[in-house]
């Protein structure tokens, strides 16, 4: 399987794309080991019908060369256009909405619309890790992200609760990961008949 993730950029902050494709499972566990294939931002500025389209146009090469493919585009905010661009472009793609949410929130708004919470993202990387569940590329991409994933931080805020981001700079490459290998992980669990 290949799992695309797009986190959509703002004026300030670059978008991001990460692909991944599912080999063997993991040890002592039956998700699949995560190879990430390419990882990087996208050139500030870019317009979102042009993100739309480059996400599309990926993940439908990946799908025409015969390869189950999905991707998931953070759908919270302006990415829900985003979202909708990239349905109009590529109707036949399995593309998945996913509006990040508060804590551990989960819930199933469509078949392919998804609301998770930002830990539940965090932690489905964390856990990808420490299984030594996913490869990284030794690549400007990959190396940017593991910068991002050493700054990546669980901090309370003054009412109690906790936020997932970098301490420091950008997240956006840890959130495309995040958003590809959540989707991933969910359907491959969905497709085997397993239940979390």
């Amino acid at each position: 399987m290949i799992s695309i993730g797009l986190d959509v950029g703002r004026e300030h902050d670059p978008a991001a794309l990460g692909v991944l494709h599912s080999g063997d499972p993991r040890p002592n566990s039956h998700r699949p080991h995560w190879s990430v294939l390419e990882i990087g931002n996208i050139e500030l500025g870019t317009e979102y019908l042009d993100l739309a389209k480059m996400a599309t146009s990926l993940a439908g090469a990946f799908h025409a060369a015969g390869h189950q493919t999905v991707l998931s585009i953070d759908a919270t905010g302006i990415g829900a256009a985003v979202v909708e661009m990239a349905r109009r472009n590529r109707p036949g793609l399995h593309i998945c909405a996913i509006t990040i949410g508060s804590s551990r929130t989960l819930a199933r708004t469509d078949e392919h619309d998804y609301t998770v919470g930002k830990h539940r993202l965090t932690e489905t990387l964390q856990v990808a890790l420490e299984q030594s569940g996913i490869s990284l590329p030794d690549s400007d991409g990959g190396v940017a992200t593991m910068d991002q994933l050493r700054r990546f931080a669980r901090r309370p805020t003054r009412s109690g609760y906790h936020k997932h981001e970098a301490a420091s700079g950008h997240d956006d490459l840890v959130l495309a990961l995040e958003l590809a290998l959540w989707t991933g992980d969910t359907l491959h669990d969905e497709y085997a008949g397993v239940r979390t």
